[in-house]
């Protein structure tokens, strides 16, 4: 539910802006006006099974002193774009069975449900139903933990003047409940004097070369206040996103006796949108800039010259076309800030709400073997990958509802060839009955138990 509100304050926030238009423009005439007396505020009349339409069907709308006549959108107009969804995730959408094997979710047999039920008296074809149908029934599912798809209104073409008036009196507004505390980027503790340490990370944004450098030095400075104890416990488990350059120059560079490259692969289904997906998303990375400033890279080649890769998923992988590897290299040079080693047990907690550059950051420390992983699986690990894709070609425009779907088109895989949305980060150590993360970690340590056990 979280999800879909959030989505729907994007939507209820985009459409807000579009509606004001140009408002440099129009400034002086505005001005002209301000001291004039201001017309009754026009009201927005959506029809629903409560307020049904008279006469012909169709709704007055008053907006800015104009009327118009708008009529609902029919059953079929709406089946017709729910039908163009479907065919795009049949065709393009290659994580069905990733989706599948990890959560038991059939995205397709869900459309297939979600037609009948469009079909049937019980769903009153309006803008909102749809929305909401398609939302709650095919894209979001209690199992999943990460989001498959994102939903907005197409602003390129103006909007349809019903789901104009949806728009501005049908979406909720959402208030918080209460104010979110806002956390440091990076906090520092010691657990038990002479012994174990504690740096827990919220941030991995840490915008600007500033704000990185700051938050850096506390884990540095407390790093060598801590270099004689015996443990150091990370925490990640409420990092917010961004890139995890940072924290890897600083705490994983420095741990490690020399370059490591850990390899991915990027592979698309033979069609046109997913060819150009990879295509702009091997651009990119190209640059050598951002989260991958550390990449190793091949050129982009037709699949039977792609690595032989053992736990590749033949039935999906017999739609490839194309694909090219890539990868991340680090190592003690790359050490920032001044950066030392710790000569202790190092632990990372992490948790299913993690995701982006947080994965990113978890996955290298598991990679690189300077950590022991305590906690649950990660939510998903490509998600960073979706900004790179050109957002012309991700997104599916449905033509009756202008409604905008955007998924990921690349699928990519570790250097064996598992989907790695799939076969995410798991932790060393699972959180014990009854205990979370970190309190599992201290009785480990406090059990004395042989750490070359745990990995």
């Amino acid at each position: 539910m979280k999800k879909i509100l959030f989505t729907l304050t994007i939507i209820l926030i985009t459409a807000a802006l579009v509606a004001c238009g140009n408002d440099a423009d129009d400034y002086n005439g505005y001005q002209a006006e301000a001291s004039q007396p201001q017309p009754t505020p026009p009201q927005i009349v959506i029809h629903t099974q409560e307020n049904p339409p008279g006469g012909t069907g169709t709704t007055d709308v008053t907006n800015d002193g104009a009327t118009h006549d708008i009529a609902h959108p029919t059953r079929e107009a709406l089946l017709a774009d729910l039908d163009i969804l479907i065919w795009h995730f049949e065709h393009t959408f290659p994580h069905n069975g990733v989706i599948y094997r990890r959560f038991g979710v059939d995205f397709l047999q869900n459309a297939a449900v979600l037609r009948v039920f469009m079909e049937s008296d019980d769903f009153v074809p309006t803008w909102r139903n749809f929305y909401e149908a398609v939302m709650n029934n095919f894209f979001f599912h209690q199992n999943i933990t990460y989001p498959v798809a994102a939903m907005a209104i197409n602003n390129a073409t103006p909007l349809p003047q019903n789901m104009q008036a949806w728009i501005e009196t049908g979406l909720p507004r959402i208030e918080p409940d209460e104010t979110t505390p806002t956390l440091p980027p990076v906090e520092v503790a010691i657990l038990e004097e002479g012994r174990i340490g504690y740096i827990k990370i919220n941030d991995f944004e840490l915008a600007g070369l500033g704000a990185a450098g700051n938050a850096a030095r506390i884990v540095i400075d407390f790093i060598h206040e801590i270099a004689d104890f015996e443990h150091l416990i990370i925490d990640i488990r409420d990092a917010r996103g961004g890139t995890p350059n940072v924290w890897e120059n600083v705490l994983i560079a420095p741990n490690l006796q020399g370059e490591i490259t850990r390899y991915f692969h990027a592979f698309t289904l033979a069609n046109t949108r997913n060819t150009n997906a990879l295509y702009y998303l091997h651009r990119a990375m190209s640059g050598g800039s951002g989260i991958w400033q550390r990449i190793a890279q091949t050129d982009i080649r037709p699949i039977a010259e792609m690595p032989m890769l053992p736990y590749l998923d033949t039935a999906v992988a017999a739609n490839f076309s194309q694909g090219f590897t890539f990868g991340r290299t680090i190592g003690p040079q790359m050490a920032q800030f001044g950066a030392a080693p710790f000569a202790g047990q190092i632990w990372l907690l992490i948790g299913k709400e993690i995701g982006d550059a947080a994965a990113m950051f978890a996955d290298l420390m598991h990679y690189t073997d300077i950590a022991i992983l305590a906690g649950q699986p990660v939510g998903g690990n490509t998600s960073m990958l979706v900004w790179a894709q050109s957002l012309h070609d991700m997104a599916v425009i449905l033509p009756e509802t202008n409604v905008m779907f955007f998924y990921n088109l690349v699928y990519t895989t570790d250097h064996l060839g598992r989907a790695v949305d799939e076969y995410v980060t798991r932790p060393h150590v699972y959180n014990m009955e009854g205990m979370d993360a970190l309190e599992t970690v201290l009785a480990l340590i406090e059990s004395g138990v042989d750490l070359l056990l745990l990995r």
